[in-house]
């Protein structure tokens, strides 16, 4: 019987989410296959099942690890910036034309495929982009927590929303632009964001 170190299933696991998180990104939940994706991590496609129940729990997972990847960016950019300066730090990092074009993020390649999977798929993204909200939320500067988690869900939503419409357009200067006013635009609404809103006067009728 081979026996193996110890840890290494649970290597093996990690080194196959990883080629599943690249191979969903460049081919889609929907083209990506299992047998492809052991071949790439060297596996044999029949050891699939010692480590996933199915393809959506593979899928499941390697969607996590995307927005994990996504999360420690975003903090590792903002903890080097000032704390005035770290939103527009976060969007400089992640509003360019080179993550655009490597498919390198799995909210902008996979957000509009993900909320047609099954519910495990998309509780288990959920939990992952609920725990990224409250890891990035201590680095912002809204007045309570609360304001802070609602900065982070801005700042991560108009910047995926800027990137997967610079992504569809097939015109280069277009796409450059989306980027560009993004990077301008975002960072006040990220601000706003983070402030109470003042309550609405109320009007009576004479």
């Amino acid at each position: 019987m081979t026996r193996y170190r110890k840890g290494h299933k649970e290597s093996t696991r990690r080194g196959i989410v990883d080629v599943a998180t690249s191979k969903l990104r460049v081919d889609g939940i929907e083209g990506a296959r299992v047998s492809d994706v052991m071949r790439e991590a060297g596996l044999t496609h029949g050891g699939f099942y010692v480590h996933f129940e199915s393809k959506d729990d593979l899928v499941g997972e390697a969607c996590a690890a995307g927005v994990a990847a996504a999360r420690e960016a975003v903090i590792a950019a903002a903890s080097r910036a000032a704390p005035a300066e770290r939103v527009r730090a976060v969007l400089d990092v992640y509003l360019t034309a080179q993550r655009r074009d490597s498919a390198g993020c799995t909210l902008a390649t996979l957000g509009g495929e993900i909320a047609r999977q099954p519910e495990s798929v998309r509780a288990r993204f959920s939990e992952e982009l609920l725990k990224s909200v409250d890891a990035i939320a201590p680095l912002m500067d809204g007045v309570d927590g609360q304001h802070r988690g609602d900065q982070v869900i801005a700042m991560v939503a108009s910047m995926v929303g800027a990137m997967m419409l610079s992504r569809a357009v097939s015109d280069a200067t277009l796409s450059q632009r989306i980027l560009d006013v993004g990077r301008r635009a975002m960072s006040g609404a990220v601000e706003r964001a983070g402030k109470p809103v003042a309550p609405q006067p109320t009007h009576r009728t004479p």
